[in-house]
């Protein structure tokens, strides 16, 4: 079981994923960009997926805060965005991957499977 915390403004998206990897058995814990930082610090996410544009917020910088964060730099982000060409400001961000909305589970799995190996 992976744990994943899920930073999506969103509503639909947000709940639509929760519900899904929840089916799949996985451990779905959801922020905002007020408690994201606190949330990665404390709850410890096998993985991260933020959303590149929130309301009130740029993703890439919450992006930035994470991989600066002692307590948080380890945990992999995927950014996800319906932005086209924002791969290079992802990766300059620090994320560990890109996910283009709108998106396939079958990317998801892919990706949760990649840094459950990375984890063993």
């Amino acid at each position: 079981m992976t744990k994943i915390l899920i930073i999506e403004d969103d509503e639909a998206i947000s709940e639509a994923l929760a519900t899904i990897l929840k089916s799949e058995g996985h451990e779905v814990l959801e922020a905002d960009y007020h408690d994201y930082l606190a949330k990665a610090q404390s709850d410890h996410p096998d993985v991260i997926f933020l959303d590149i544009l929130l309301k009130g917020q740029d993703g890439l910088l919450l992006c930035r805060k994470l991989k600066s964060d002692p307590k948080a730099l380890q945990i992999p982000v995927v950014i996800m965005s319906a932005q086209p060409n924002v791969s290079h400001d992802v990766k300059a961000a620090g994320a560990d991957d890109y996910l283009a909305k709108p998106f396939d589970m079958s990317q998801i799995y892919d990706l949760l499977t990649k840094y459950e190996k990375r984890k063993s």
